[in-house]
């Protein structure tokens, strides 16, 4: 850091606010099914995947230090999966569009 000691209050007013979140492989399948209540239609296939993406996810932005707010997450799901709570209505937007420029 160019020979310059960090400030030890500084180090730790930002270590307070860190947030590290354990998994265990051992839960793992509670994980998948705390996915399937999320996906639409509820498969094991489908919240398998959904927990693959999620790793991945993790795994993609662990090094560099990013994060997901709710809002980021579902913006990166949506295109994969069919969540319950947040429907994806882009299409049916997109079809009441050319339908009104048709008249």
């Amino acid at each position: 850091m160019n020979g310059v000691s960090p400030d030890p209050l500084e180090a730790a007013a930002l270590a307070s606010r860190l947030r590290v979140l354990y998994f265990s492989d051992k839960a793992e399948g509670q994980y998948v099914n705390l996915c399937a209540e999320i996906v639409r239609d509820g498969s094991q296939e489908e919240a398998a995947d959904l927990w693959s993406r999620l790793l991945q996810l993790a795994a993609e932005n662990r090094a560099t230090g990013g994060y997901f707010d709710l809002p980021k997450l579902v913006r990166k799901l949506r295109s994969d999966f069919e969540l319950k709570d947040y429907p994806d209505f882009e299409s049916d937007w997109m079809r009441l569009e050319s339908v009104t420029d048709q008249t």
